[in-house]
C-alpha cells in the first residue's frame, strides 16, 4: 500500500511509539475520516508487514455502512437479527428515551466487527454508573458481533476480534455498573473470549437462560421427502383440515416478497393480528419498516391464506443466508376449527424447502409444543451478565448474584443427583 509522505511519517512514529510503550495510539482510517484507537500486532518473522488493529466507538449504527464497506447489511454468517438494517431500524424506533445507540468497533487489517449496544442513563447516572446491554430485546433471537460482508477470518482473528471488542465496552463506553449481552450462544469463542476479558477488569461475570430454539435442518430434502417424517397426527390433521376447507370454503395462498405488495398485506396481517389471541403489538411501525427494508433486499416471505377472499392467517418469514426463520404469526379465530395457521405453515414451509431451496427453518424463540412438531432440533441461547465491581451498584448486585447462586447450589446439594 502507497502511503504519502505525511502519511508516512505518522505511520512510523506510532510504530515507534508502539515499540517504547506498547500501548493504544491514535490512527486515521484509510478513508481519511475516523479516528480510531490503533496497535499493531507483534513482528512476525514470516510476514513483510505488521497487522494494524484499530478500533473505536461510533455514535450511530449508521457509521458502520461505511465503515464496515457493507451496504446492505449482509455478512457472511449473520442472521436477519444480524444485519445492519435490523440494528438501524431497532435504533430508530424501539429505543427510549433514556437511551442511545454505541457501537464497538474493532478493525484488524481488512477484517471487521462491530457489536451494537445500547446504553440507559437515569437520573443518577452521573453518581452511580449506567448501565449497557445489547441492541437487543423480544424482537431479537440471537446476537454476536456482526462482521463485514468480505470477512474470512480465522477463529483465531474472531476470537480477537471479541478480546478487542470486549476492551471497548469496559474502556470507551459510559461508566457502567450492569453489562448484558442476550441472546447468545455462550458456547462461542467470541462470548467466551469476551466473558474472559471482562472478568479481567473486575467484573462478576454470570450466564443465565434465555429460551429454547426450535430449528429444522432441511439436509437436502424436498418437501414431500421432510413432510413423511412429521408426526402422523399433524399428518393427518393438516389433510383433513385441508381438504375439510377446501370443501366447505375454498382457500387460496399468496406470497408476498416485495415493496408494492407490502402495504396492503401489512394492512390484512394487522387487522388478523387485532383479532388473534395476541397481546397488541407494541411496536407496528417497526414491524412495517423491517418488512419494508427486507423486501427490498429479497429476505421477506410473507404468506395470506384467504378463505373466501378474507384473509384467515398470516405469517411474516425472513429469508437470509439459506435460512428461512419465522417472524411472526397469527390467524382469526373465527376459522380456528379449520387449522388454517397449520396449512399456512405448510404452505410457507413448502416453497422455503423446494423453491427458496433453504438449509435451515428457524422457528425462533420458545419452547411451545407445536414447534416440536414442525423442527427436528432444539438449541439453547443465553444471556451474559456482568456486575462492575469497582461500582456500589455493580457490587451489590454481584453480591446478590452470589448469594442466589450459593442457595441455588445448597438446594441442589440437599436434595441430591437425580436418579438414574
Amino acid at each position: 500500500m502507497k502511503r504519502s509522505p505525511e502519511r508516512l511519517k505518522q505511520y512510523t512514529a506510532n510504530t515507534e511509539l508502539e515499540a517504547r510503550v506498547g500501548r493504544y495510539v491514535p490512527l486515521i482510517d484509510e478513508s481519511g475520516g475516523a479516528v480510531f484507537k490503533g496497535l499493531s500486532t507483534p513482528p512476525d518473522k514470516n510476514k513483510e508487514e505488521r497487522t494494524f488493529v484499530q478500533s473505536k466507538v461510533c455514535e450511530e449504527v449508521s457509521e458502520l455502512r461505511g465503515l464496515l464497506g457493507d451496504e446492505r447489511g449482509d455478512g457472511p454468517d449473520g442472521s436477519f437479527d444480524q444485519s445492519l438494517v435490523w440494528f438501524e431500524n431497532f435504533a430508530r424506533h424501539l429505543l427510549d428515551a433514556d437511551e442511545s445507540a454505541r457501537v464497538p468497533l474493532s478493525l484488524i487489517g481488512s477484517s471487521q466487527a462491530a457489536l451494537p449496544m445500547t446504553v440507559r442513563k437515569g437520573r443518577l447516572s452521573g453518581l452511580l454508573g449506567c448501565s449497557v446491554a445489547s441492541l437487543t430485546n423480544y424482537y431479537s433471537a440471537y446476537f454476536a458481533p456482526v462482521f463485514s460482508s468480505n470477512d474470512h477470518s480465522s477463529d483465531d482473528n474472531r476470537r480477537e476480534h471479541a478480546g478487542q471488542l470486549a476492551r471497548l465496552l469496559v474502556n470507551d463506553l459510559p461508566r457502567w455498573h450492569t453489562l448484558d449481552l442476550n441472546p447468545i450462544d455462550r458456547d462461542t469463542e467470541w462470548a467466551k473470549e469476551v466473558s474472559e476479558v471482562l472478568r479481567a477488569n473486575r467484573c462478576y461475570v454470570t450466564d443465565y437462560f434465555r429460551f429454547g430454539n426450535w430449528y429444522l435442518d432441511v439436509d437436502g430434502r424436498s418437501f414431500d421427502d421432510y413432510f413423511a417424517t412429521l408426526p402422523g397426527k399433524l399428518r393427518n390433521t393438516l389433510k383433513r383440515k385441508q381438504n375439510k376447507l377446501a370443501r366447505e370454503k375454498g382457500f387460496d395462498f399468496e406470497l408476498v416478497t416485495d415493496v408494492d405488495q407490502l402495504d396492503a398485506a401489512l394492512a390484512e396481517y394487522n387487522r388478523i393480528y387485532s383479532l388473534s389471541w395476541k397481546v397488541a403489538e407494541p411496536h407496528p411501525d417497526f414491524i412495517a419498516a423491517v418488512c419494508r427494508d427486507f423486501a427490498k433486499r429479497d429476505w421477506l416471505r410473507m404468506g395470506i391464506l384467504r378463505v373466501e377472499g378474507v384473509a384467515a392467517a398470516a405469517q411474516i418469514w425472513f429469508l437470509k443466508h439459506k435460512v428461512a426463520s419465522i417472524f411472526k404469526l397469527a390467524y382469526d379465530p373465527h376459522f380456528g376449527k379449520y387449522s388454517v395457521g397449520s396449512i399456512l405453515t405448510k404452505e410457507l414451509m413448502s416453497h422455503a424447502i423446494d423453491q427458496d431451496k433453504v438449509d435451515v427453518v428457524d422457528y425462533l424463540c420458545g419452547d411451545d409444543a407445536y414447534k416440536q412438531d414442525w423442527m427436528s432440533h432444539r438449541r439453547e441461547r443465553y444471556g451474559l451478565r456482568a456486575y462492575r465491581l469497582s461500582t456500589a451498584v455493580g457490587l451489590w448486585r454481584a453480591a446478590v448474584e452470589r448469594i442466589k447462586a450459593a442457595l441455588k447450589s445448597r438446594r441442589g446439594t440437599e436434595e441430591g443427583p437425580d436418579p438414574e
